[in-house]
């Protein structure tokens, strides 16, 4: 299971998936998608992995 612990809560799993994600997506990444058509789901997946967006 990489470095997630395997929790039976589906709730829980999808935290932690969610969480695995952020450290993964990378800026190059959300530029990409901007660039691409996809500038909402850019700008969803920045907020996530915490950066300033205006």
């Amino acid at each position: 299971m990489n470095d997630v612990y395997y929790d039976p809560d589906p709730t829980v799993r999808l935290a932690n998936w969610h969480a695995l994600a952020r450290q993964h997506i990378s800026a190059d990444l959300c530029l990409r998608l901007a660039r691409n058509g996809f500038s909402e789901l850019a700008a969803e997946l920045m907020r996530q992995r915490g950066d300033n967006i205006t």
